[in-house]
């Protein structure tokens, strides 16, 4: 679809919270400063690929699109926002809109996301509903599956505030960690997998600068690095290697942020 008959159906854009320290998403797309437009060019085992984010004026992002390394769209959505706390993401391709395919989200008047509904082909597939303490962090994220919503993540948080335990329930599997912080603002998440009476066990840790921005995650299996921070602390280039049982990746990430001042 031409970016023209996109631009009538952008609006804006609330992120909520962060669920996960290390979301690959975002990594992505979350950024500080009047951002305006994010490029990123992924060279990855599998081949390259791009993704572009386009923000609005104040900062809220109102498309995204996922290229394969022939400019043909892998994914792409564009957001429409109403008065009544509701947005929806319609899906696009290379023809236009897909027809029956988008996201249904619901917000509290603090812009929490609430529930959020997956259509496909015009029918609700799956989603998402999401419960808040008192001091509006989320505390269990529920999955609908075969009509009914089923617990699948429960969130902790210390006497601070900050998250410190996350737990979830995928395919008959336990996926839980917990987060040591460290004095230089640095922190390991320790990790547990238990899956029947097997369990494996690992640590991360997510390392930062005098800044406060991270530069590096490190693990028996993982060694992620950032690099090419631009003045408002936003990494420009992103290193990542995966010793997995299943074989070695080496993937590289160029990220090139356009702000509305420039």
């Amino acid at each position: 679809m031409k970016r023209t008959i996109l631009i009538s159906l952008l609006v804006c854009f609330y992120a909520g919270n962060v669920f996960a320290a290390h979301d690959l998403d975002v990594y992505f797309k979350d950024v500080k400063g009047p951002v305006k437009k994010i490029t990123i060019n992924k060279h990855e085992p599998g081949g390259n690929s791009v993704l572009i984010y386009w923000y609005d004026s104040i900062g809220r992002l109102a498309e995204y699109a996922y290229y394969d390394e022939n400019g043909h769209i892998l994914e792409a959505k564009v957001r429409q926002y109403s008065i009544n706390n509701t947005y929806m993401d319609y899906h696009y391709n290379d023809k236009g809109i897909i027809m029956g395919n988008f996201e249904r989200v619901q917000m509290d008047s603090m812009g929490n996301i609430l529930v959020k509904k997956y259509y496909l082909k015009g029918k609700h597939s799956y989603g998402d509903s999401l419960v808040y303490n008192e001091q509006g962090k989320v505390v269990g994220n529920y999955d609908w599956q075969d009509g009914m919503y089923k617990l699948e993540e429960v969130y902790e948080y210390d006497s601070l505030g900050m998250l410190s335990m996350h737990l979830t329930f995928f395919q008959g599997k336990e996926f839980k960690y917990t987060i040591e912080y460290l004095p230089d603002g640095s922190y390991i998440e320790h990790h547990s997998e238990k899956n029947g009476k097997e369990i494996r066990k690992w640590d991360e840790k997510y390392t930062v600068n005098k800044e406060g921005w991270l530069i590096k995650i490190k693990s028996r299996e993982k060694d992620s690095r950032f690099s090419g921070f631009d003045k408002y602390g936003n990494w420009t280039f992103w290193d990542d290697k995966s010793d997995l049982p299943i074989g070695y990746f080496h993937s590289t990430y160029n990220r090139t942020i356009e702000y509305y001042e420039e």
